[in-house]
């Protein structure tokens, strides 16, 4: 049985990374570097939550033998140029088309959907380059939720390969493209309702 390290080390390989499996630490690899990442706030949690309840709903319904995964599971990330990073995204979805790609503790390649839900220490790179990595590496939509600053971004994969915002604010309603039949209201996300009152909002009860 593999002994743990007592620390992870501030630089490893990606396979390195991968096969390092202590649960009890959250952290992602970039540029061969591991960054930590820090204990989620209370705010953070709810909203991660309450999307966690909905999708996983959703995907049960309209994509049987799907899934949904939230950390610690991270996302093996091939660039164009070759180059690899490590992410541990807030949530992730996978088809299950795609889920012969899935491994113990992390999936190999672009997830169907990527949500970050932002923090104040991670509102930087959320915004800047995972939206950017998340892009290169061909996921197809991406959600960036700051449900303390009360602002959502959508980003949707164009036939041109890049990301466009198909919608950004506070208040309204968004439909998913990559979860076909998906809607949200967008002010759920800083006040979520009961999971039976948005059933019935999608006509399911």
């Amino acid at each position: 049985m593999r002994t743990q390290p007592e620390a992870l080390p501030e630089e490893m390989s990606v396979e390195e990374f991968l096969s390092w499996e202590a649960e009890d630490i959250h952290a992602e690899l970039v540029h061969n570097k591991v960054r930590r990442k820090m204990p989620s706030s209370r705010v953070h949690q709810d909203t991660n939550a309450f999307l966690l309840a909905l999708i996983k709903l959703w995907v049960e319904r309209h994509k049987p033998g799907g899934v949904v995964y939230h950390p610690p599971f991270s996302v093996r990330l091939v660039l164009p140029d070759g180059s690899q990073e490590v992410r541990e995204p807030d949530l992730i979805v996978i088809f299950p088309e795609h889920v012969s790609r899935l491994h113990r503790t992390y999936f190999d390649g672009a997830p169907d959907l990527v949500v970050e839900v932002v923090s104040q220490d991670s509102r930087s790179i959320d915004r800047g380059e995972k939206f950017y990595a998340y892009e290169a590496a061909g996921v197809p939509e991406y959600w960036i939720v700051d449900p303390e600053r009360k602002q959502a971004e959508f980003a949707q994969m164009s036939d041109a390969g890049t990301y466009q915002i198909a919608f950004s604010g506070a208040s309204g309603v968004y439909h998913s493209k990559a979860l076909n039949g998906f809607w949200l209201r967008v002010e759920w996300l800083w006040n979520p309702p009961p999971i039976w009152d948005v059933l019935k909002a999608w006509g399911w009860v």
